[in-house]
């Protein structure tokens, strides 16, 4: 199961890479707009 992230609480992208987020977001208005090709989509 993929899961995406979104950045919060000055957890660094590449951590959250590095733990297996196959995408992330800057925030919840950088998702919806990126939904079409997020791994979110169905």
């Amino acid at each position: 199961m993929s899961c995406v992230a979104l950045l919060s609480d000055g957890i660094p992208r590449a951590d959250l890479e590095q733990a297996g987020a196959a995408a992330v977001y800057q925030n919840p208005v950088d998702l919806l707009s990126s939904i079409d090709t997020s791994p979110l989509r169905v």
